[in-house]
C-alpha cells in the first residue's frame, strides 16, 4: 500500500493537496483490514509524503528534505543498533548482502 501511494504521488496522479480516502474507505476498497492501511499512512506521514490531521482527512504534502531520512542515517542507525546486539562489521555486511540479494532476485524490496 505504501509502495503503490509513493508511486501513485511520484508520478503526479497524486498531487500536493489532494485528500486521500480515510483509511476505512481504503480498507474497504482493497478489501484488506483497516490497521493495514492505517499503517501505512503512519509510514508515509513519517515520511513527509502525505499528512493526517484529525478530523479532516489525510492530504498529499510538499515534500519537505528536512524530515526525510537520509539512506546514511538509516545505515548509521542500522549499525549502530547491530553493534549494540552485539554483531561485528562482517557479520552485519553479509547478512545486509544476503538481505540486498534477495531483493535483486525477487525484484522487490523485503517485507519488514
Amino acid at each position: 500500500i505504501v509502495d503503490q501511494i509513493q508511486k501513485r504521488i511520484d508520478a503526479g496522479e497524486l498531487k500536493l493537496g489532494d485528500q486521500l480516502p480515510t483509511v476505512r474507505e481504503l480498507a474497504d476498497e482493497l478489501e484488506v483490514n483497516f490497521n493495514t492501511v492505517a499503517r501505512a499512512y503512519r509510514k508515509l506521514d513519517a515520511s513527509g509524503s502525505i499528512s493526517t490531521q484529525q478530523g479532516r482527512g489525510t492530504y498529499v504534502i510538499e515534500p519537505d528534505d528536512s524530515n526525510r531520512t537520509t539512506l546514511e542515517e538509516i545505515a548509521r542507525r542500522f549499525a549502530g543498533q547491530a553493534h549494540r546486539l552485539g554483531f561485528e562489521p562482517e557479520e552485519v555486511a553479509k547478512a545486509v548482502g544476503f538481505v540486498l540479494g534477495q531483493w535483486e532476485l525477487e525484484g522487490r524490496p523485503p517485507d519488514e
